[in-house]
């Protein structure tokens, strides 16, 4: 893989990493090193504690999600600061380019992601 190829990944990673940080922080508080659902507080009527209820929820699969998302990101920069970047996790092989354009965060190939599902 060319370094131009890297270094333009390197740059989406590091768009989506800021973007993961600012949305996680909207509905969760770090704490050490891990991330904690903000409860919302809307009323003490029936209805808003039910809404509360419903909200804390929904926050609770962003908040998973995001994180997620953000420790695939951080783990993607870190490979291209180490200089093995694009390598599959499972098989060593290089991550198909088109794959990593998609999907900058990739870490394993097509071929062994699909493996994985069906196990």
């Amino acid at each position: 893989m060319d370094a131009k190829f890297i270094l333009a990944r390197k740059r989406e990673l590091l768009k989506e990493k800021n973007r993961f940080e600012k949305e996680i922080k909207t509905i969760a508080h770090k704490k050490g090193g891990k991330y904690k659902t903000i409860f919302p507080e809307l009323g003490r009527s029936e209805d808003e504690s039910a809404e509360e209820v419903r909200l804390y929820e929904e926050y609770l699969n962003l908040e998973k999600n995001l994180e997620t998302n953000l420790k695939a990101t951080e783990k993607a920069l870190e490979k291209i600061k180490k200089g093995n970047y694009g390598q599959c996790k499972i098989c060593g092989k290089q991550i198909h380019p088109n794959r990593l354009e998609a999907y900058p965060a990739a870490a394993s190939c097509l071929k062994c992601q699909k493996g994985k599902k069906s196990r």
